[in-house]
């Protein structure tokens, strides 16, 4: 059986209430809305998916914190294969870096480094950094493209002079050629000992200031070690520290955040 419908007559006041009620919601909504819009991550503005593609899989990372600028850094090392293409390195930079931020919205600084092996990368031989603070991404190439690497060679033997003295000197650096197994493995090596035996020379001198460490005392120390001709320890360290470009960068990408 159907029953009529009924309706209550509202008061006058009951009728104003509605409206005021419904004027505070279309307020509160027009104040809401931009906050929502604002708390999608400016980095998934700035990093869409396309540029995540051509990322090194699976990547195991290390996470840590610390304070900074009155807030908290987050310092990431994800360890990725020591045979990285170059172009490989800013989409793995950038999905680390994207994951992190969503697990850590309110983090001052994010600071993700990338390095074929963990103890490498406590000696800063990195693959890619990515630095983000403030309003940008800051992006750090650490290992060369094919071109670079062609350019770098075809500059041995060459006379250049000092910009500052100018002095003029024949350029003698390591010839590179992309990591295969056989050289990241007695690169990583060299490296590791050449870090280790400084670190000792320098406690044991810590007494004498004046005491002075040359790179040849330790290659002597790291050849006898390793049971490495001398000029195959040097040429090793020097590979290594070309290679990834320690304490520098082959290139540097800036992202502006909106």
């Amino acid at each position: 059986m159907d029953y009529p419908k009924t309706s209550v007559k509202k008061s006058e006041g009951e009728r104003r209430n509605d409206m005021n009620m419904k004027e505070c919601i279309q307020i509160f909504l027009l104040l809401i809305t931009p906050l929502i819009i604002s708390c999608e991550s400016k980095i998934d503005k700035a990093i869409p998916d396309s540029m995540l593609i051509g990322a090194v899989p699976n990547i195991n990372v290390d996470i840590k914190e610390d304070n900074y600028k009155g807030g908290k850094a987050i310092i990431v090392t994800g360890i990725v294969p020591f045979g990285i293409k170059r172009e490989q390195v800013k989409p793995s930079l950038l999905r680390i870096l994207k994951t992190v931020a969503e697990k850590y919205p309110n983090a001052t600084g994010i600071f993700v480094r990338l390095t074929p092996d963990a103890d490498l990368g406590r000696y800063a031989y990195f693959a890619g950094r990515a630095d983000y603070e403030d309003k940008s991404i800051a992006l750090y190439y650490m290992i060369p493209s094919d071109k670079q690497i062609e350019d770098w060679n075809a500059e041995i033997g060459k006379p250049s002079k000092n910009p500052f003295t100018g002095d003029e000197y024949i350029i003698d650096v390591p010839h590179l050629s992309p990591l295969n197994e056989e050289s990241f493995e007695s690169g990583k090596k060299i490296a590791l000992l050449y870090h280790k035996f400084n670190k000792k020379l320098h406690d044991k001198y810590i007494e004498q200031p004046l005491k002075t460490i040359s790179s040849k005392q330790i290659y002597q120390m790291i050849s006898r070690e390793a049971n490495m001709p001398q000029k195959d320890v040097e040429y090793y360290y020097r590979f290594m520290n070309s290679y990834f470009i320690v304490g520098e960068s082959w290139d540097k990408e800036t992202i502006n955040l909106q």
